[in-house]
């Protein structure tokens, strides 16, 4: 079978007696160029919508990288622990009647709806506190958009 795949392909084939073209595809021109070669490496990447946001807003560093790694999906929960069997309970360690998972931790413990409603209030927006993953980030990208306004108002 291989040589009569290697005799139709090598058939098949017409060469022509011209100069080769080198051409890289993701620069101008076809020319190389390391900032497009660094670019390249990113083309079909996924994103995670709202990472960006945390960097943009006036946080301090440690709560701008806590909530960045909250997006992905990466704070070590009573139930990523239990997971990763470095611990017996995957309890919530707040409210002790449910698992201790993201959403659950961050949006619908009832300590923590309690904390959201008097950080909103003093914002005078109790109804805005997060109850699902799509309203935190519409919430960061809000306080995100806010700094980028008064940053304008400065200059």
């Amino acid at each position: 079978m291989w040589n009569v795949l290697q005799e139709t392909a090598l058939t098949t084939v017409e060469l022509q007696q011209t100069t080769d073209i080198f051409s890289w595809r993701w620069g101008t021109n076809g020319a190389f160029s390391s900032s497009s070669a660094y670019k390249a490496m990113f083309i079909g990447e996924t994103s995670i919508p709202g990472a960006k946001e945390p960097w943009k807003t006036r946080a301090p560093n440690n709560c701008r990288f806590f909530f960045w790694t909250l997006l992905h999906g990466r704070c070590w929960t009573a139930a990523r622990l239990q997971k990763h069997e470095l611990q017996d309970s995957n309890l919530c360690a707040l409210c002790s009647q449910e698992c201790e998972h993201l959403d659950h931790l961050f949006m619908s413990c009832v300590y923590s709806r309690e904390i959201w409603f008097k950080v909103m209030r003093r914002w005078s927006s109790p109804n805005m506190a997060p109850t699902s993953h799509d309203r935190l980030l519409r919430l960061v990208a809000t306080c995100a958009q806010a700094r980028c306004q008064e940053d304008a108002q400065v200059f």
